[in-house]
């Protein structure tokens, strides 16, 4: 059984740093951003509640498990803007998840994007769940083709209304957007959280400290992408996201009011999606979540869970429930009355998570 030896995220050792990235590197189910140190490092500079557990067999590092905590009660490396965790861990090591939380000292762990294959957090499983992306291995033409053949009609309108907005205006795609773009990103994306009454994840000043660090990091394993569309020099859309060797995980995306009838939200996602793939991208995640341009674009599927560990107790039996519950209003005739309700409790929720 491995052995947990919990560290603030900026304690961890050279050699515990180097054999995090060594898993990462050569485990491809850990091949996205949110499971790189760096990520984790980042996160730690702007928030003072980050902790990683370093499991150990024979005095060797072999596996890692980032995480916040507030008390006893753990959550993921950046809350509510993480779409993908794990425990990043060989195969081979033994472990248990209530062995893990005691040597985190935690009463529970929740989650929300958790890689399935790790057994030891399977019965604490709510909801399974489909992360969407852009399977680029093969070129973006050849993504293109799938994308037809499978019916995916905004694929083709938004490469249509590409050329349209292309013959009418002198567009640039900027790889390496500005400071004015990062605020106006910020700007188009509050106010889209506010229209739609979620909380405004860019509130909150670490978030956008966070999003500052990330715009600019550039090493050779990991890194920011920052890019800008643009129309006759007036900025349509603009995205920050992050990558890791061949994957790209589209984020932050937000456009204006401008070239409304050419979708530059969508155009946007086609520009990324071709520089990517001619520049060794062959993945773009797009996150977990029912969108339209997530089910339109999207030609593959990693699936995520939803849960929390925890001993057993009266509490965790009625969290279940609650839980199942909603999944069954979801479901049922009463989803539309119940929407409204729903949302304004997901934001007193989501309020709470940022903090």
């Amino acid at each position: 059984m491995a052995e947990v030896t919990l560290r603030r995220a900026d304690d961890l050792t050279d050699a515990e740093r180097t054999a995090w990235r060594g898993l990462v590197e050569t485990l491809p189910e850990f091949d996205g951003p949110y499971f790189r140190p760096e990520f984790t490092e980042h996160v730690a500079a702007v928030r003072d509640d980050v902790y990683v557990a370093v499991l150990s067999v024979g005095g060797e590092p072999r596996g890692f498990f980032p995480f916040q905590k507030h008390n006893r009660v753990g959550r993921p490396v950046a809350g509510r803007l993480s779409d993908f965790q794990a425990v990043v861990v060989s195969a081979d090591v033994r472990w248990t998840a209530a062995e893990l939380l005691r040597g985190c000292g935690l009463r529970s762990w929740q989650f929300d994007h958790l890689l399935l294959g790790q057994s030891a957090f399977e019965p604490y499983h709510w909801f399974v769940g489909e992360s969407r992306f852009l399977d680029l291995s093969n070129g973006f033409e050849a993504y293109e083709q799938e994308r037809r053949a499978a019916g995916a009609s905004d694929v083709k309108n938004t490469l249509r209304k590409e050329r349209k907005l292309k013959r009418e205006a002198t567009c640039r795609w900027e790889p390496r957007a500005d400071d004015d773009a990062f605020e106006r990103l910020l700007a188009w994306k509050s106010e889209q959280y506010h229209r739609t009454g979620l909380a405004d994840v860019f509130s909150y000043p670490w978030t956008v400290e966070l999003l500052q660090r990330l715009r600019t990091a550039d090493t050779p394993g990991f890194g920011g992408a920052f890019s800008a569309l643009y129309a006759d020099d007036e900025l349509l859309a603009v995205h920050l996201g992050m990558r890791s060797g061949n994957v790209l995980h589209y984020w932050f995306p937000a456009f204006g009011d401008a070239w409304q009838n050419c979708s530059p939200g969508l155009v946007l996602l086609v520009e990324v999606a071709r520089h990517a793939a001619e520049n060794g991208i062959s993945r773009i995640d797009l996150g977990k979540g029912d969108e339209r341009y997530k089910l339109q674009f999207g030609s593959g599927s990693i699936p995520v869970a939803e849960g929390v560990v925890e001993r057993a107790s009266v509490s965790s039996l009625m969290r279940f429930g609650w839980q199942r519950t909603k999944a069954w209003v979801k479901e049922s005739p009463l989803a539309c009355a119940a929407r409204g309700p729903a949302r304004l409790l997901r934001a007193v929720r989501e309020r709470s998570e940022f903090e």
